[in-house]
């Protein structure tokens, strides 16, 4: 396992709320089966998708003091993997709510537009950086930014970390991405096939000949570009390499959120010297253990003779 020091870092911090229900159509007034709510946002959910993997990690962004205390409460659990070192600001963490519908096997995804970032609270996120980073780290930002002046404030931030740490990693989307990846020295970026297209300004349908191709566009300014593709699996491509990862065991998907922070967080946990082929085997696995519900119910070292990888170098 990776004995790199790894910091995730979020701006926009959320709690998920999981509710579900055994059929539900509109209109319908419907009791629950069941509710979860936890402590999430796409940096965290990596902290805690490498906890599960023994890796430990430092947790930081902003988080809301009316809440904090739940926070704490909800992750005591991983006191023993994941540092807590979130920038406490004033106001409420926002709150996002996926409905499950167990009989159909579908999910309706509700987001909130909050957001905790101010000019204020990202000064004195900065400020707390400073002594969270260092030469041995690999640092990652995930999740989604402000637009206008606090968008670039963000940028700034993230330029700055990238100046201080072994490696940048970074999971956005959109303009900003586009900004950051510009910007270079980038170690790592981690786009859906929607979020590629949207960036490269132009479709690129799911043949992976042609996803590689549209990815090593990008290796001017980024070391490695992995492209998740849900149950397609996932390509890694460098400048002079690429692999596909697909699964080839199949089980029930149950649930579909959070499977790119683990496909993220599982290619980070491998120790540095291995290949980025072996790295993307681990990502594909541990994302689908995330999709077939095994994440925190079965442990990772039992688990992953049972999720059958191919990897397939592309050149």
């Amino acid at each position: 396992m990776n004995t790199k020091k790894i910091v995730t870092i979020s701006f926009n911090s959320v709690w998920d709320r999981t509710c579900y229900v055994d059929g539900v159509e509109w209109g319908d007034h419907t009791v629950m089966a069941s509710e979860t709510r936890v402590p999430a946002g796409k940096a965290l959910n990596i902290s805690k998708a490498l906890a599960w993997l023994s890796v430990p990690s430092t947790a930081a962004g902003l988080w809301g003091a009316a809440d904090y205390s739940d926070m704490t409460e909800a992750l005591s659990g991983f006191q023993d993997s994941i540092q807590l070192a979130f920038t406490v600001v004033k106001g409420r963490t926002r709150e996002n709510v996926t409905v499950v519908d167990t009989r159909r096997n579908r999910e309706l995804h509700l987001r909130s537009p909050k957001t905790l970032v101010t000019q204020e609270a990202l000064t004195r996120l900065g400020q707390d950086l400073q002594g969270r980073l260092d030469p041995q780290a690999a640092v990652i930002f995930a999740g989604s930014m402000p637009e206008g002046v606090l968008q670039d404030e963000c940028l700034f931030l993230i330029k700055k970390a990238g100046g201080q740490c072994a490696s940048l990693i970074v999971d956005t989307s959109g303009g900003a991405l586009r900004k950051i990846i510009n910007g270079g020295n980038i170690g790592v970026i981690k786009p859906n096939l929607q979020e590629l297209s949207e960036l490269l300004d132009q479709s690129i349908g799911e043949d992976i000949d042609e996803v590689i191709a549209a990815a090593k566009t990008l290796c001017d300014r980024v070391k490695v570009v992995i492209v998740s593709l849900g149950r397609q699996g996932a390509v890694a491509v460098t400048k002079t390499e690429a692999f596909y990862c697909r699964i080839k065991s199949h089980h029930c998907v149950v649930h579909t959120v959070g499977c790119g922070d683990h496909l993220l967080a599982g290619y980070m946990s491998v120790s540095h010297p291995a290949d980025i082929g072996q790295k993307l085997m681990v990502g594909v696995k541990v994302a689908t253990a995330k999709a077939w519900g095994w994440v925190g119910i079965k442990p990772w070292l039992d688990i992953q003779k049972d999720i059958d990888v191919e990897m397939i170098p592309c050149y």
